[in-house]
């Protein structure tokens, strides 16, 4: 089914933080969103209720919620990441280990580690009990430009793919740091990656294009060019801002400028596009049970999309 032949059904969630919306993630089981902007964050309930607000917190510029579902990380540019609880919104503890703003935060599948990326161009892995370092990568290109700009957790746990301020993506050990393989992506600095699910294939976002590659040996798959491609072109040229994961690893969804393409990821077809006349986005996730994509903007707007087809979930 081609891009031009159905339209995705979106619902609008009518709530609106009160700064652009900078970051934002799903509780596992689907039932609540986590936003995070310059004023604090906000859970909101899937049917756009808000449920519990965060003000401990501000310029929020990364979240993540855990695994188990009770706890959720922010990180800000106040170079700390604070841990609270979900249900309460109790401040558990502050990690402070960072001299920069940071940039990204995932938990380990297992819940029991956190790894965050920082301006300050490394990562830390850390304990999410205790607060405890447990390993700093700086296997980045000594070319880089001093930032880690994305991270990302293998499903099972013993992998980290991060990138940083060049054309370089790394996968290395989450325990030992080793560095097992280099990605070289463009000639522009990778912006977003992310893992597929089933732990085969990684995506890299620079500039326009998306490259899925093979997260055991760095052969490249296939590159989207979904974005560049789009009618009309977005002028001037923007680059992809945020990207995800069907839970099924069968389909991608991307955001660059003011729209959202979901496509393929076996045939890099696009399946359906979704625009957002009110501006720009500037995060979103796909519901841990497929059903809905949620998109956060810079208009302060969070907006949930419904993928139609069973292969998107």
């Amino acid at each position: 089914m081609g891009a031009g032949s159905s339209q995705v059904p979106t619902a609008s969630l009518e709530t609106e933080d009160t700064a652009a919306i900078l970051a934002l993630a799903w509780s596992p089981d689907s039932a609540s969103i986590v936003t995070g902007c310059h004023e604090g964050a906000q859970i909101w309930d899937a049917g756009g209720a808000p449920r519990l607000a965060y003000e401990g917190h501000r310029s929020i510029t990364s979240v993540a919620w855990s695994p188990d579902g009770r706890r959720i990380a922010s990180g800000g540019a106040d170079h700390k990441i604070h841990l609270w609880d979900a249900q309460t919104g109790e401040q558990r503890f502050v990690y402070s280990r960072h001299r920069d703003t940071i940039t990204a935060i995932a938990w380990s599948p297992d819940g029991r580690r956190i790894a965050s990326g920082s301006f300050d161009n490394s990562v830390q892995v850390w304990d999410a009990e205790r607060g405890e370092l447990l390993l700093t990568y700086r296997g980045q290109s000594a070319t880089a430009a001093g930032f880690v700009s994305a991270l990302a957790w293998s499903p099972d746990g013993a992998r980290i793919a991060s990138c940083c301020g060049d054309e370089y993506a790394q996968v290395w050990d989450a325990k030992s740091g080793e560095t097992l393989l280099t990605y070289q992506h463009y000639t522009s600095w990778i912006r977003q990656i992310a893992w597929s699910p089933d732990g085969r294939l990684i995506a890299s976002a620079s500039d326009t294009n998306i490259r899925l590659w093979d997260a055991a040996t760095g052969s490249r798959v296939f590159t989207y060019r979904g974005h560049s491609l789009s009618h009309p072109p977005v002028i001037p040229p923007q680059p992809v801002r945020a990207l995800a994961w069907s839970p099924n690893s069968r389909c991608m969804v991307s955001a660059c400028g003011d729209s959202a393409l979901l496509w393929s990821a076996a045939t890099g077809e696009t399946l359906a596009k979704h625009h957002c006349p009110a501006g720009a986005i500037s995060a979103l996730a796909w519901s841990p049970d497929g059903a809905r994509i949620a998109i956060g903007g810079e208009d302060k707007t969070l907006e949930l999309w419904r993928p139609a087809w069973p292969f998107a979930g």
